[in-house]
């Protein structure tokens, strides 16, 4: 009886090893499992981020695409940063504000085109100044104050040869541009505007440019 009692205690012990083992290895399996779905879904979050960042990378390019209209040009801003006609895109209407810091209507007129800088919409209407046609150290520091008094937040560029067809020998001259490059001809007007005007007479010349670009 003994012995035949030992043999079944033997066999429940060996059967309980084998139950615990598998469990074990079971245990062992989800274990792996689950690190390789992690994996995965790791794996599938970086390739996701990375399509996102291509798609980003992508419109970002496509919205600075250079227009291919009769405006051209490469001009750096007072930090040595460079643009060209790229800048156009995505602004129904530029205007090119061609002025000098030593010109008293040029610094006269600023504060309104200021206003109307923060009056549009981006999308609708952008300003860019553009001076230093014949730049000297004595013009580099009167604009220097002039940007400390005036508080300009829209874009100044130093001027470009390319962009010579567009002045004349007076300052200020103004040039209003559409998205694709082009001098605009606002009806009713020269396509140079010579000389300063008030808030309420540049509001008028831009409504008109945006409506007729937008038609």
């Amino acid at each position: 009886m003994k012995r035949k009692t030992w043999m079944i205690f033997g066999i429940s012990f060996v059967m309980a090893a084998l139950i615990a083992g598998c469990a074990k290895k079971e245990e062992t399996t989800k274990k792996a499992t689950t690190k390789e779905e992690t994996t995965v879904t790791s794996q599938e979050k970086e390739t996701t981020t990375t399509t996102e960042e291509t798609t980003t990378e992508a419109t970002t390019t496509a919205a600075k695409k250079k227009p291919e209209g009769e405006v051209q040009f490469t001009a750096k801003d007072r930090e040595g940063n460079e643009y060209d006609a790229s800048v156009f895109s995505g602004h129904k209407v530029t205007m090119l504000n061609f002025f000098e810091p030593w010109c008293g209507p040029c610094v006269g007129e600023i504060p309104e085109l200021q206003k109307l800088s923060e009056t549009y919409d981006a999308a609708d209407f952008q300003i860019i100044g553009i001076y230093n046609q014949y730049p000297d150290a004595e013009n580099e520091a009167m604009m220097e104050e002039l940007l400390k008094s005036t508080k300009i937040s829209y874009l100044v560029l130093n001027f470009s040869k390319e962009l010579q067809p567009l002045t004349s020998e007076y300052v200020p001259t103004t040039v209003f541009v559409d998205e694709n490059g082009n001098v605009i001809q606002i009806e009713g007007e020269d396509k140079q505007v010579i000389g300063a005007l008030n808030e309420a007479g540049w509001k008028k010349l831009i409504d008109k440019a945006i409506a007729q670009v937008s038609k």
